[in-house]
């Protein structure tokens, strides 16, 4: 009975060294992380690399860089040293230290970065590819495009407030039109000063006409018999030539459209 044990001991023993061998005869594919667990790591990966770009612009005047490699801000910091321990982060499909890429994500397990526009600006988009497609997108461009909205009520509201100093006749302009007390539709604005294009920040905003360029905001003056009876405010978004916002006002009528879909009309 005893030899008996000694050899069960024995072959337990042996079993166990031949597994530690060679990693063939091992069941290692259960350790193995699945698909999921992968794309999960990037999921946060994509997360990681949005609070650090979002502390980058914090101390950016809220400008995001084109190069998240070597474009430094305020306190002469890229990017990447807002990352854990300053440096890239893993990649969870290859076990490189690779991410993010200053680019779209089309590779396994790549975080990605791009800027739409080559100049300083406050947009982001970032996207995690898994194993064979984009799982997870972050952008602000719904923030973006409220602000042009936001900038666009401004102007509606001053339209108005300028037209109650004026016999009810609207501005034929943004800035040289002026009531019987001197003041034009930007005076009516907040702080009496034009509004800050929230793409670029520059206070540039309304312009006449239509808006065509991101982040824009624009006035145009309708006529009948030779008085200003209406005006039109649009927006438009992070795509030049695409307007976001419409407030169509005659002097009978309201009509607001939002991304080619009409909210509000008294038609």
């Amino acid at each position: 009975m005893r030899n008996l044990l000694i050899i069960i001991m024995i072959c337990v023993v042996m079993a166990l060294l031949s597994c530690s061998g060679e990693e063939a005869e091992c069941p290692v594919a259960a350790c193995e992380p699945s698909i999921e667990e992968l794309e999960a790591r990037v999921i946060a990966n994509c997360n990681i690399f949005r609070d650090a770009l979002v502390e980058y612009k914090d101390s950016n005047h809220g400008y995001c860089p084109v190069d998240i490699y070597n474009e430094t801000n305020d306190l002469g910091l890229t990017v990447i040293d807002y990352l854990p321990d300053g440096e890239l982060m893993e990649n969870p499909f290859t076990g490189e230290r690779t991410e993010p890429v200053d680019t779209l994500a089309t590779e396994p397990g790549q975080t990605g970065y791009f800027q739409r526009y080559s100049w300083g600006s406050t947009l982001y988009y970032i996207n995690g590819f898994g194993e064979s497609h984009t799982i997870v997108e972050m952008s602000n461009t719904e923030e973006i495009e409220q602000a042009v909205i936001v900038n666009c009520l401004l102007v509606q509201q001053a339209a108005e407030m300028f037209a109650a100093h004026n016999s009810g006749i609207y501005p034929s302009d943004v800035g040289t039109d002026t009531t019987p007390g001197g003041l034009t539709l930007v005076d009516f604005l907040p702080a009496r000063r034009m509004l800050n294009n929230p793409i670029h920040l520059f206070a540039t905003e309304p312009v006449d006409g239509t808006s065509c360029n991101p982040g824009e905001t624009a006035y145009v003056t309708f006529i009948q018999n030779a008085t200003n009876t209406g005006y039109a405010i649009t927006g438009t978004g992070i795509i030049a030539g695409t307007t976001n916002f419409t407030w169509w006002q005659s002097a009978d009528d309201t009509c607001i459209t939002i991304n080619g879909v009409t909210v509000y009309c008294t038609e």
